[in-house]
This record gives C-alpha cells, structure tokens and sequence, in this order.
C-alpha cells in the first residue's frame, strides 16, 4: 500500500506505516462568534459573524439541520457594477418544521469549513439586546416567555426590565457555556427600589437558572454579567425568561433498549405533576411527573441536548422533550441501561437494610443527602467473572463515586464481614488534553471468591452541594454476558496550532489542498468489547480517498488518513466515519460523533475546551496544490538513530 506525505519540510524521526502532516500549513478557517446564537421556528433573522479568523471570501453558512438555510446580505453595488455581500452578513431562514433544540453552524470560505458553533432554535418569540442598557434604569424591556439574545461588555453588566403579576412564576434562564460562549454567566434579581432578590451561579455547568414567584404586582430587573466581568463578542448568552415546563433529571437515567418503560421527570411547572420530596439545589421542591417513554432500539449517532463534554462523549444517550399546552420542555439525555435497574429503597443507609439487586443488573440512585451511602445486596456464585461499571461523572453529575463490595456470611451465631473488592479510580484520558476525556467513573472485572451474599456500597467522595441530580447507575453483568459489548467512536478535530510556541489552538475543522494529504484521530470507547474496530469513511467527495484503518484490540486509538487527488475539485461538507466490530456472532457497527474544540488553551491555561459535534467536517481546496509529495510503497518500519537521516 502506497503512504503519501505531504510536507514543505520534512523532519524524519521513526516511521511506522505512515507520517502525518506537519504544523507548518496553511491558514484554516475559525468560526469564534455568532450573533444572535439562535432563533425563533419560521423567523427569518439577520445573522452576523461576529468573531472569526482567515475567514477571506467567506460565503456560506452551512447548518446540521437541512431546514436552516442561510444567503449572504448583499450591500449597494456602489462603485461595482452589481450588488455583493456584505462581509459576514447573513439571512438565516428557520422551517416552522425544525424542532426546537441545539443544533450546529459552520463558515465556509477559501481556506476551508470551519469548526462549529452552537445554534439554538426555539419556540418563543425573539429579541436582541439593544444595548445602553448597562444600568438599571435604562434595562431593556423584555416579556415573559421571549428570549434575548446578548453579549457582556468587560467590566459591565446588561439589564433587562419585565413585569409580573403578584405569585407569578418565572422561570429565568441564561445560556452561555452550553452554547460555545467564553461567559460564565451570573444572573441576579432585583425590584424596581433596587433590593437585589436572588442571584445564581453555575446551576446548570456554569450556566445559571432562577425559579422565581413574584411577591407583588411590579416590574422586575435580572442583571447579566461574567463572573470576572470578562466581555466581548465570544461571551455572548441567550437569556429565557419562560413559564413552560423545565426538566432538571429523568429517573432512572436509563432505560432497557427497544422497550417502553415509565420513567419519572423531576422538574418545575411539570403539566400534571405533583409536589415532590425532593428538594434542589435553591432550596425550592421540585415537580415529578410519571411518563411512558419507548427507548430506541438502538443509540442514535448523536444525541446532543446541549453541551456534551468529553468525558460524556462515550456513554450512547438519546434526547427527550416533555410536550405540553404550555410548549415543549428543555430537551435532555436518556441513557440506555446494560441490564434491569433495581431502584434504590431507601432507608438503605446500612448493609442490613440493603436494597435488593439481580445479577445482571443495574443498582441506581441519588448521591443524597451528603455523605449519603447507599446499599445493595446480590447473591454470586464462586467462579463467576463479573464486570462492575459505575456511570455518573459521564452522565455529566460532578462526583467521584466510590463502591466496595462484601461478603457477609455466619459462622455459628456471628455474623462475618469480609471487604472483597474496592472500585475507586476512573479512567483516564485517551485523548490526551486536546480531548480529555478521563472519566471518575471506576470500573473493573472481579472473580467471585465464593458462593455467598454480597452487599455493596455506593457513596460520593466528592464534597459537593447536595443536589437531587446526582444520579448513579452501577452496572453488575458477566464480563462474557451475551448482547452488552459494544463500542462508541469519536472523530478528533481539534485544530491547529497558529503558533507552535504557544499553547493556544485554533479551533478548526479538516482542511486539504490538492496532492495533500491530513490524518484525523479516531477515538474509541470500550463498553465491554475487546476485538478489533474496522474504521472506514463515507460520503467522500470526489478526488478524496481514505486509509483503511483498524483500532487493533487493546488499543483506543488510531489515525484516519485523508488524501486529496492532484486534480480534487473544490469541496466542503461534512463526512460519515463508520466502525465495525464483532462480538461472538453479534456484528457492531457505530457511527462515530465528532469532537471538537471549542475555545483554544489561551490565556495561561493549559487545557483546551472542547465538546462533541454532531459532524465531522471537511473541505478540499483547489487554489492551492501541494508543491511535491513522497510515497512510501513499503509497510515496513524504518527506523534510523536521533539526529540520523532516513
């Protein structure tokens, strides 16, 4: 098989199959800021590029969703004989069919499609601040159930004026991180005297939400600002200020694939819902509501609700939205269980009072109160292998779950306890920091020592607020079980480095010109399966080729390679990666998700943001060629001493 490089200057150290492209390449298209982030289903709305780099001759938006469309906003022709674009200038048309929920834009111009930034589409009507608004007497006036669309200026805060009648209640919403923006937003409540009323911080990551009942008829001002006063175009935000209904978690967070199930939505202004036990994280009782839910047979490709992080890009989830006359809820994730949950009883506080659990199974609950610890018993046979799994930090809850398992039998008249097995470290980072994926969640295989009764404990060391979202599941299967390997994979495009002295990273999508070629980092998650991944890629354009690849097992990663043909015509769009697998005689095939990062490490800070992507982007460019390349038609390794020449 011939291995092509592409390469001005070529520097040799070892050589194993093939050698990727070095940093030193051409500008490539990033897509920083948006304005406004979203918009109304049916508006058409005026769309600017408000942060972006080597953005020449940019002409097209390109969104996830087929019912979004954009063209450019021209301007008068003045000394040019036609009308032309104005730079950065677009009219985006949102279909009265598109869903409300988060989807995905990207910039195309000469060098190449760009990264993606989030775009909301909702169902309330639309505004943009006005500005001037930076003190409270001069707060922009806004109406419950609409949505502004911001940005905070450095060292100032934006208010925004509405009124509400005495008992109403408001549901206040910020939108910042979960939508690309640099903001960490704070929200904070005041009356027309100036009495602040409520502030809120990192409440959903480090966005914010205010539940809100009116004391009395009056007007009323939420103030918008960065925690550290921080400003510009990139901390842009959506604040929502609604009545309909707001999911906080689902329980169980799982459900058996294929199968209809009842599950349990604990939230506020549930339609339908009654009052709760549970009480959050501002004190105020949460709704629940009892809804039948089909799970997919099997997980969709993408499954984003709003930002998911690395560290959750592995674990198959599919979205769900409550429907009701009021409007559709916040859209969130539900996971798909490895086997029946056994739903913690509390009082389980004590091994004696422990919940029952069947092997295979999945023991699931709230960390709750603090320094809650939860108890489940199964009985195991001697021999048994057993794979033991926990999800919660993935599920995106922010705790580091312990588990210990013991065996408890008689001897005469006493009762014997003995520590059989301890779960405490998680995973680490198989994307290293551009994609840190490393997980709390620990997990391990474990031979049963003898035929008995076992009890487990399932507790929370991370001292966080006690929060009736911090859900576990802990899954008990046979490590050779029948039906649970499966595999997930994540296509890597990260970006580029602007300066390889520097630590920032250029947000960016994969870019080639003619005769070149570029390698994307193909991720894989292992949820119980051990053979070789068969990578391959679909929706190629024309002139465009690919490397076969297989993760070999026992391996987490590989490098795709892309060439383009010398005579490639110009292309941009977005790529299907595909892998294959075989577990016994079941055949695995998973579509892989894209990632990306978000914002570059910038600003002394070592680690780059990123998410996952619902595509993985590609462009060819044909006003540049490649001056020469090399084939290597060996698949030899060639290996030579430091400083050596090959």
């Amino acid at each position: 098989m011939a291995h092509r490089i592409s390469y001005f200057v070529l520097f040799f150290t070892v050589l194993t199959v093939f050698v990727a492209p070095t940093n030193a390449q051409l500008p490539q298209i990033s897509l920083h800021a948006i304005t406004p982030a979203g918009g109304q289903q049916g508006a058409t709305i005026d769309f600017t590029v408000a942060g972006a780099a080597n953005h020449d001759a940019a002409h097209q938006l390109v969104f996830s969703h087929a019912g979004i469309t954009a063209k450019p906003k021209m301007q008068s022709p003045g000394i040019y004989k036609d009308p032309r674009p104005e730079p950065g200038k677009f009219q985006v048309t949102i279909g009265k069919n598109v869903p409300p929920g988060v989807y995905e834009v990207r910039l195309v111009g000469l060098y190449g499609i760009s990264n993606a930034r989030a775009f909301v589409v909702g169902d309330l009507p639309e505004t943009i601040e006005k500005g001037g608004n930076n003190t409270r007497d001069k707060a922009n006036e806004v109406a419950v159930n609409s949505v502004v669309n911001g940005a905070v200026d450095a060292r100032n805060v934006d208010y925004f004026k509405f009124t509400a009648k005495k008992d109403q209640r408001v549901l206040i919403e910020a939108m910042a991180e979960r939508i690309d923006s640099r903001c960490d937003v704070v929200i904070s409540l005041f009356d027309e005297a100036g009495n602040e009323l409520d502030r809120r911080h990192n409440t959903h990551g480090l966005d914010a939400m205010m539940d809100f009942k009116a004391p009395a008829d009056g007007a009323y001002i939420v103030g918008v600002n960065d925690l550290t006063y921080e400003g510009g175009t990139s901390h842009f935000y959506r604040l929502k200020l609604h009545n309909r209904p707001h999911i906080e978690f689902v329980y169980p967070p799982a459900g058996m694939p294929g199968k209809k199930q009842t599950f349990t939505l604990f939230g506020r202004n549930l339609p339908g819902g009654k009052p709760s036990d549970l009480v959050s994280y501002d004190g105020k009782k949460l709704d629940s509501l009892t809804v039948d839910i089909t799970v997919p047979a099997e997980p969709p490709a993408v499954a984003i609700a709003d930002m998911v992080r690395p560290h959750e890009a592995g674990l198959p989830a599919f979205v769900y939205q409550l429907k009701s006359a009021q409007g559709a809820s916040n859209p969130v994730r539900i996971g798909f269980a490895t086997a029946p949950a056994a739903l913690e009883k509390e009082p389980n506080n004590q091994a004696a009072s422990a919940t029952p659990l069947t092997v295979p199974g999945e023991a699931v609950g709230i960390f709750g109160p603090r320094r809650d610890r939860d108890w489940f018993r199964f009985d195991a046979k001697k021999g048994q292998v057993l794979r033991i799994e926990t999800f919660s930090h993935r599920m995106g809850v922010a705790a580091d779950p312990l588990i210990i398992i013991e065996r408890h039998w008689k001897e005469k008249d006493e009762v014997k306890v003995q520590t059989v097995q301890t779960l405490s470290s998680g995973q680490g980072s198989t994307g290293g920091a551009d994609f840190n994926n490393a997980t709390y969640d620990p997990a391990a295989t474990w031979t049963v020592p003898e035929d008995g009764d076992y009890r487990m404990m399932v507790m929370n060391r991370s001292s966080g607020r006690a929060d009736p979202r911090n859900l576990y599941r802990v899954s008990i299967k046979p490590s050779d079980a029948g039906g649970v390997a499966d595999f997930s994979l994540v296509a890597l495009q990260t970006g580029v480095k602007a300066d390889p002295k520097k630590p920032d990273i250029q947000p960016t999508a994969t870019l080639l010109r003619r005769g070149a070629s570029d390698r994307i980092r193909i991720l894989a998650t292992r949820n119980g399966y051990h053979g070789d991944i068969a990578v391959t890629v679909e929706n190629l354009p024309q002139g465009v080729s690919a490397q076969p690849l297989t993760i070999a097992a026992g391996a987490n990663s590989g490098w795709l390679m892309l060439t383009a043909a010398t005579d490639a015509p110009k292309w941009a769009g977005q790529i299907k990666v595909v892998g294959k697998g075989k577990a016994g005689d079941k055949a695995i095939t998973r579509e892989a998700r894209g990632g990306q990062a978000i914002w570059g490490a910038v600003q002394n800070k070592s680690v780059t943001t990123a998410r996952v992507s619902t595509g993985i982007a590609l462009a060819v460019m044909e006003v540049e060629q490649m001056p020469f390349s090399i084939e290597i038609s060996s698949s030899t390794d060639l290996a030579m001493s430091r400083a050596g020449k090959l």
